[in-house]
């Protein structure tokens, strides 16, 4: 018996008869059945139909996918603009962030989770889209634990999940939460998580790539000196 996907195989009958079955070696159920060489093509056809990944359109328009897609619109966005247009866009979706989730103890029995593209994807993608074109104009200069929060925040993604896991767990084992309550134990983990991810960022990430672009022949653009903005005034 050949194993092809899971639940499925395929019984080789006195060499010239196959069956696709579907369960368990003690409960097979025969699903489809070809004898000969007539079968052959109709054979490899139902195979190759179990075998083909799962590309439905629920799948392609997941909530993961058009929130990735909507950074990418923003990315593009923000180097296609001017820095000093569109940064009011920056309070818009934060006003609108704040608003659904405020709100969501309304929202979600009506709508579920469908709604969370329009109520915090696209907020998230205004908020980032005026944030960075505001950083542009050269008003002002970020603080440098914001720049630092920015730079570790592919650490911070990559390592918040397990460390916010690992500290409820925790906490709740040792039995922390029973004496601070919950909002406590969550705003610990929190910066848990943030403190940890910076570490990784400083520690591991930064290194990492300074010697892999050393190594490489490439510039550090981290420590390269970047012009000052120059502000122009309206003609």
């Amino acid at each position: 018996m050949r194993q092809l996907s899971p639940g499925y195989s395929v019984a080789i009958v006195g060499g010239s008869t196959q069956t696709l079955t579907k369960g368990t070696s003690t409960g097979l159920k025969p699903v489809r059945r070809w004898s000969g060489r007539d079968g052959q093509r109709e054979r490899c056809a139902c195979l190759a139909e179990r075998l083909t990944p799962d590309v439905s359109p629920g799948f392609v328009l997941s909530a993961y996918n058009l929130e990735f897609a909507m950074g990418c619109l923003a990315a593009y966005l923000a180097g296609s603009l001017r820095p000093y247009r569109f940064w009011w866009l920056a309070p818009i979706g934060l006003a609108l962030f704040l608003t659904c989730g405020l709100t969501e103890r309304f929202l979600h029995p009506i709508f579920g989770r469908h709604h969370s593209i329009l109520a915090y994807g696209v907020p998230s993608m205004l908020l980032v889209l005026g944030s960075v074109q505001w950083e542009r104009r050269g008003v002002r200069t970020m603080p440098p634990y914001l720049l630092l929060l920015g730079d570790a925040s592919y650490s911070i993604y990559l390592t918040h999940f397990a460390l916010l896991d690992l500290c409820v767990r925790g906490s709740v084992a040792i039995g922390i939460v029973t004496w601070t309550g919950p909002w406590l134990v969550i705003l610990i983990s929190i910066a848990t998580a943030f403190t940890i991810g910076v570490m990784i960022h400083l520690f591991i990430e930064k290194p990492l790539l300074a010697h892999l672009r050393k190594k490489s022949g490439g510039v550090d653009s981290a420590n390269q000196q970047q012009p000052a903005p120059v502000e122009l005034s309206p003609q």
